[in-house]
């Protein structure tokens, strides 16, 4: 594509972030390849000083003594790495278990709904037996329903059944994650945008050292028609591992690459 003889930035591209050491490396970023919005909202704090010598007061001083950036980072993508980040949660592998003649716990009642034991879900469900000395297997959809995605029991009937009532099956893999159950440090952020205004040139951004806040919202259930979104608010703040006096300053840098 052409280059434009205008100067517009209309940008589409995606962010990487990554965990930042003492030192400023990272080791490794997470890639964010959906992003719906990254903004950069510029502040100051200034001294001021107005003259009331004259009968109109005139401003006499105005000096900038504090400047920051904040920023606002939306995206679509909900990968186990990404809701680490904006939970502020722990990331864990949930291995395979096998239920083996699993109480359900005794004194149930006809519509009662109970968790299986030991926080299984993605069930592969073999049977349920009741504690009989020779136990009977429970009927699926006469003496109960079982969601197996979410290891969930509700009891349909009964009968003559002893309890408690034992359940066997294999449990599935996934991976887990977190609330609030972790303190994140700094960040490093990296975007690559493409100028779909300049001939698809790319311009990329780095945030030396930001510190994020956990996602506004999580949104699992919605009336609309769009995945859900995570926003994240963050703070950039100055990196000490770089000089003052450096030609990108402390901050951060874009360059537009032609």
């Amino acid at each position: 594509m052409a280059q434009s003889d205008t100067d517009y930035l209309y940008l589409q591209g995606e962010v990487w972030i990554g965990d930042r050491a003492a030192d400023g490396s990272v080791a490794s970023f997470v890639n964010i390849p959906e992003v719906d919005e990254l903004a950069l909202a510029f502040n100051s704090t200034s001294v001021t000083h107005t003259s009331k010598r004259q009968s109109m007061r005139v401003k006499d001083l105005d000096v900038v003594v504090e400047d920051g950036v904040t920023g606002t980072l939306k995206f679509s993508t909900a990968t186990p790495d990404m809701l680490k980040q904006v939970l502020f949660g722990a990331k864990a592998a949930v291995g395979a278990g096998t239920l083996t003649s699993l109480s359900l716990g005794s004194g149930l009642s006809v519509g009662d709904i109970v968790k299986i034991p030991g926080d299984y879900r993605d069930i592969t469900l073999t049977y349920i037996k009741d504690s009989a000395g020779s136990p009977a297997t429970l009927v699926n959809g006469t003496d109960y329903t079982i969601d197996l995605a979410a290891g969930m029991v509700k009891i349909l009937n009964l009968g003559s059944y002893t309890q408690p009532f034992k359940i066997t099956g294999t449990a599935g893999v996934g991976t887990g994650v977190g609330l609030l159950n972790e303190r994140k440090g700094e960040k490093y952020l990296r975007f690559k945008g493409i100028n779909v205004a300049d001939g698809d040139n790319s311009v990329t951004m780095d945030l030396y050292k930001i510190q994020i806040k956990p996602t506004k919202a999580l949104s699992l259930l919605g009336a609309g028609n769009e995945p859900t979104v995570f926003e994240i608010e963050f703070e950039c703040l100055k990196d000490t591992t770089k000089s003052a006096t450096a030609t990108f300053g402390q901050m951060g840098d874009i360059k537009i690459l032609t």
